[in-house]
């Protein structure tokens, strides 16, 4: 069974926009990470909160593209939050970073792919790590 990411919301931006930083192609390494798992390498993981943040930036067109892509080849795995989990994220700073984190745990990720590291803490069961990292 190939390893499991959550990808945080983020990601999927740099994907869809194809987003660069000054000296970095963010798209590219985004688009590299789903690639590797349509090969077989990774499964990606992605939740209903993943989606509600899509849908703010207009893009869940885009998103739905990506998504059709990765369950043709059978990796994608969706887990939805809860009430629960909402409200125990809510205790937190970076309540919508703790959100996705519970939510990979939850799917019991290996990774959680992000472009904002240092918003989430070491003491989870996954490791934190860049796209490009994978």
């Amino acid at each position: 069974m190939s390893e499991l990411v959550y990808v945080d919301t983020n990601v999927w931006l740099d994907y869809i926009y194809d987003r660069k930083d000054n000296l970095r192609p963010l798209g590219a390494f985004a688009f590299e990470l789903l690639r590797k798992a349509i090969q077989c390498q990774y499964t990606i993981i992605i939740s209903d909160w993943t989606v509600v943040e899509i849908e703010k930036h207009k893009a869940e067109n885009e998103l739905h593209q990506a998504l059709q892509w990765l369950k043709q080849a059978n990796k994608l795995l969706w887990v939805h939050s809860t009430h629960t989990l909402r409200q125990q994220a809510r205790k937190s700073n970076h309540w919508q970073d703790e959100l996705h984190a519970l939510l990979a745990i939850k799917a019991r990720a290996s990774f959680l792919a992000t472009r904002n590291i240092s918003d989430f803490s070491n003491r989870h069961t996954f490791q934190v790590v860049l796209p490009e990292q994978l």
